[in-house]
């Protein structure tokens, strides 16, 4: 997908002629009805991507802007197994489409690589009643898990692949065969896999794929004569002091990588030591000694040579694994879609996936308008497509789509970049060259009560009582009857 010229048609044919044909295939539409599958479809989309915490109300006057007049409880009559069938296709689809071809940003440590995929998967608590359709894990019953690739070079977004909740991260459904050769795949301690390793290695150098991970503690790792190599007595014993050396996986096949080391200091060691606990007691289970040992080190695995990649750009490409946890961490705060207003399962399935297309649909824009601008700020990007996404509806409906797509970008590509920093430089800047910090960052200040938390106090006025006066304590006179 190279520009809005190509985006437009194909929205256009997802959302209005496939969703009118899925409609009648998934048995939602069984005869000609005031709110056709477009319709449906769109108002779900556009409404909760706008507004992730609208109402029905809200949601019928979404629809009107197809003029379409429907009350709340009509709407709410379509949330069925069949609307949520259909919406699944529709977000199946445009998974389908992959965007091809964009412009690469221009990070310096990236060159090496034709692409650089980062790889995560998070999970999403269903109720109970769906446990039929997304069996959950030991402690949810129903849940849906999201696994998503992520392309740092040209932002392609493979995903969201949709697997039940107790799905092993290490079976993804993402295949490893679509990382392109020469390839450098970034994953999570849940992806670390012998099986994978081999697989992305590759029989001969032609099919190499590289990639790059931190340690898992129980991971046994050899010389090259098969003796075990015990890490606790070679791990470097002063802060900032580095280790380098080749090893051996005997889970992979024996495969030659490079084992990275370096000590943190004290105040990142406790502050990895704090996330396992609040990690663990989140999930109900006790932290092995051996996890919180291993905090006072950074530990990473890698088949990448030293002429591609040295000592210090393997560290800063591990910290851009972030990026994929901020993608999920702006779906999920920012769409909401792992939260609704409603104890309707089906009604909740449809949200779900309502919210997911809108991501989708958010993260094309994102990467067509400003992907390309190694500076880029996805967050202020995001609050631009959700405060737009009205005129995209409206461009849809009346046929001027590529027009409002392209005001958008040009809005997107004029404002909507990171501010850069000296002491403690973000990931776009090191990915640019600038150097890793070497003292910690500080640990996030605390975040300041919503406003439905704080104290309720009432405004000083004809019938009530003033805070902090002579009255303060008289309680307030009754509203008069109008």
């Amino acid at each position: 997908m190279k520009s809005v010229a190509q985006l437009a048609p194909l929205l256009s044919q997802v959302l209005e002629s496939e969703a009118n044909r899925l409609a009648r295939e998934t048995g939602w539409q069984q005869r000609e009805r005031k709110l056709s599958g477009a319709d449906f479809v769109q108002t779900l989309i556009f409404g909760w991507w706008q507004e992730p915490e609208s109402s029905l109300d809200g949601l019928t006057q979404v629809a009107a802007r197809r003029e379409v007049f429907i009350s709340s409880s009509g709407f709410t009559q379509r949330f069925t197994q069949q609307g949520s069938d259909l919406l699944r296709e529709i977000l199946h689809l445009l998974v389908s489409q992959q965007m091809q071809d964009l412009a690469p940003a221009t990070w310096s440590r990236l060159r090496p690589f034709p692409a650089v995929l980062l790889e995560d998967s998070s999970s999403i608590s269903l109720p109970e009643d769906l446990c039929a359709i997304w069996l959950g894990t030991q402690g949810t019953k129903a849940s849906l898990k999201l696994f998503v690739r992520l392309d740092l070079c040209t932002g392609m977004l493979q995903g969201p692949e949709l697997t039940a909740g107790r799905h092993s991260d290490k079976r993804s459904p993402l295949a490893v065969e679509d990382v392109p050769v020469g390839g450098l795949a970034i994953a999570d301690l849940g992806f670390a896999d012998g099986a994978r390793f081999r697989a992305l290695h590759g029989p001969s150098r032609g099919q190499r794929r590289y990639f790059l991970t931190r340690w898992p503690p129980r991971l046994i790792v050899q010389t090259r004569t098969k003796q075990q190599l015990d890490l606790r007595a070679l791990a470097p014993r002063h802060v900032g002091e580095r280790l380098e050396m080749g090893v051996v996986l005997p889970t992979a096949g024996n495969l030659p990588v490079r084992l990275l080391m370096e000590r943190v200091p004290p105040e990142v060691a406790e502050q990895r030591r704090q996330r396992l606990r609040r990690e663990a007691h989140a999930k109900d289970r006790e932290v092995s000694e051996e996890s919180l040992f291993w905090c006072e080190w950074s530990i990473v695995l890698t088949n990448v040579p030293v002429r591609l990649l040295s000592f210090e750009p393997v560290f800063v490409l591990l910290a851009a694994r972030w990026q994929i946890e901020r993608l999920f961490c702006q779906w999920k705060e920012d769409g909401q879609v792992d939260r609704w207003r409603s104890y309707d399962p089906w009604r909740i399935l449809c949200e779900v996936y309502a919210k997911l297309c809108a991501m989708v649909i958010q993260q094309w824009l994102i990467h067509l308008g400003c992907w390309h601008d190694p500076m880029h700020s996805a967050v202020k990007a995001a609050q631009l497509c959700r405060r737009e996404a009205g005129q995209i509806m409206m461009g849809l409906q009346q046929g001027r789509l590529e027009t409002v797509l392209t005001s958008l970008l040009s809005c997107m590509q004029a404002g909507c970049r990171l501010n850069p920093r000296k002491t403690q430089p973000n990931t776009a800047q090191m990915l640019a060259g600038a150097p890793r910090p070497a003292h910690p960052r500080p640990a996030p200040k605390q975040r300041p009560r919503r406003y439905k938390d704080r104290k309720r106090t009432w405004a000083c006025g004809k019938g009530w009582a003033r805070r902090g006066g002579r009255d303060s304590t008289a309680s307030p006179c009754p509203r008069e009857s109008t």
